[in-house]
């Protein structure tokens, strides 16, 4: 009784083959390429954005998100347990 010893040749697979560069080493980028098409690019700022309009816009941003936190969603009903972070 013969038995038949199957060869099988091992093939990287296509996505692999995708990602090899030119060196023949894997790069992560070369994965992600295709993918970049379809985002948006983003432009350089005309100008630099000085420290006081910074710190303005900040503080603007941290008021809205304290007032915001203090308003009750719909739905939830509030304990009267102690809260930490209620002030």
């Amino acid at each position: 009784a013969s038995q038949r010893i199957l060869q099988i040749e091992a093939r990287p697979s296509p996505f692999y083959q995708f990602a090899m560069s030119e060196s023949n080493s894997f790069r992560l980028l070369n994965l992600i390429k295709p993918g970049l098409r379809i985002l948006p690019e983003v432009v350089t700022p005309e100008y630099r954005v000085p420290f006081k309009e910074k710190i303005c816009w900040t503080a603007i941003s941290l008021f809205i998100f304290l007032v915001c936190c203090q308003i009750p969603v719909y739905g939830i009903i509030t304990s009267k347990s102690a809260d930490p972070f209620y002030w």
